[in-house]
């Protein structure tokens, strides 16, 4: 090799040398950057790598078509479900937008359109037509009206972006207990229930309407006049429920006036007009719930007693729950007693000293300065989809544990005989 030939050889190596040095350190950094998965750089990374494409979703048992985006980071993770931000050009979200809802199952059987709407607010529709699926901004699923394991051809054959699957249950976990809800992984992206911490907050009564209804006068002024003490209407007559073995206990100790299925037929099952015009003659009424689940309260509660200006004594969630809902000190929690006879005596005190009953109804002269507004749950759905949160996407991955618990500690369970429903099983009120 000449010298000439020799001395561009070395040259060429200086460079790559120079030029091996300065890049060294940042290929060293991008190594570590992207082998920490939770850095910074490598989520900014799978965020703007985001497409999207045409494919077929599938989680463990459930198949669908959808219109999806590349794997994006989450953002935050829950044992129960995942939450993600995406930047793609979705539909649009504009608060003005007519949002169409599909209400793609009944409820109990019957038409769900009929009982889901939202009058006040001009901005929804609802609709049970399953052939406007492709439109709608919503698609809502009845726990009682959908398989009891995942069945993809129940479900709509393709699934848009812009969707939101709405889950929507009305009663508590123990009436779906042999629903397998694990099956549903990564179906839902909503839920819509009594509880607190659901998507879309469907609650079975609310102090809004209470102080709605107090202000219309349609809760009585409380009255020293009225006649009896304790009444009951109960249609469920299975013994074994936990209300019926401490009404049974309760009832040697305190008269207990029971009406419905388990007792006198006093009114028709559903005229309530009837109904709430002889619990308003009582000073207390059993505001007992089937089942003793987590912020299970139901209209037993907020109806048949606060609205008709009668005192509820309840058995069902922790007081806490109970606290959390009512207006302060506007019930009687059976927990507080030692034992049903226990209750008893304080029941017959109140009924002897007006003084002391009348402190349940001071809430009445004492309105919260504020406190959610629910219309109802057509409303609050409708409320949910023009919120702003059209980068902010969920599903739930493990609805069993959420709904249920994770030890299946949400509802205390039934000791429960072959035939739920047999008649020596049942209990009647005389």
């Amino acid at each position: 090799m000449t010298g000439k030939g020799e001395s561009n050889v070395k040259m060429t190596m200086r460079c790559y040398k120079i030029l091996l040095i300065a890049i060294l350190p940042f290929f060293s950094i991008s190594i570590v950057l992207f082998s920490e998965e939770k850095s910074y750089l490598y989520r900014a990374t799978l965020r703007l790598s985001q497409v999207f494409k045409q494919d077929s979703h599938r989680t463990p048992g459930n198949s669908y078509t959808v219109q999806q985006w590349q794997t994006v980071e989450p953002y935050n993770i829950s044992q129960f479900y995942k939450v993600w931000r995406e930047y793609p050009t979705l539909k649009s979200n504009d608060s003005l937008q007519i949002k169409k809802i599909v209400l793609w199952t009944g409820i109990f059987g019957k038409n769900l359109s009929e009982r889901m709407s939202c009058k006040p607010m001009k901005t929804c529709i609802f609709t049970g037509d399953r052939t406007q699926v492709n439109d709608a901004d919503a698609v809502v699923f009845h726990f009682w009206d959908t398989p009891m394991v995942y069945n993809e051809s129940f479900m709509p054959s393709v699934r848009h972006p812009h969707q939101y699957w709405v889950w929507y249950a009305k009663e508590c976990p123990e009436n779906n207990r042999y629903v397998d809800l694990s099956s549903y992984s990564g179906v839902y992206n909503w839920t819509m229930t009594y509880r607190n911490d659901s998507d879309v907050k469907s609650p079975l009564g609310s102090l809004y309407q209470v102080y709605k209804n107090l202000q219309k006068g349609k809760l009585i002024s409380n009255s020293t006049k009225k006649t009896h003490v304790v009444a009951w209407f109960v249609s469920k007559c299975y013994k074994y429920f936990p209300r019926h073995i401490y009404a049974i206990e309760l009832a040697k100790y305190l008269p207990i006036d029971v009406y419905g299925k388990c007792g006198k037929n006093a009114c028709e099952y559903l005229d309530m007009k009837c109904r709430f015009k002889l619990i308003r003659q009582y000073k207390f009424y059993l505001a007992f719930e089937s089942y003793r689940c987590k912020e299970y309260i139901t209209e037993k509660f907020w109806h048949n007693a606060l609205d008709q200006g009668v005192v509820p004594i309840v058995l069902g969630p922790p007081k806490g729950d109970y606290e959390k809902f009512a207006p302060p000190n506007s019930f009687i929690h059976v927990d507080d007693f030692e034992s049903p006879k226990a209750l008893a005596r304080y029941i017959k005190t109140l009924n002897e000293d007006d003084a002391k009953y009348n402190q349940y109804f001071k809430w009445r002269t004492t309105p919260p300065k504020s406190f959610p507004k629910v219309i109802n749950t057509g409303c609050e759905l409708c409320a949910k989809l023009h919120e702003d949160h059209h980068s902010k996407r969920k599903v739930y991955t493990d609805l069993e544990k959420w709904w249920k618990g994770k030890n299946y500690e949400f509802c205390k369970s039934l000791v429960l005989t072959d035939n739920i429903w047999d008649k020596h099983d049942l209990v009647y009120y005389g």
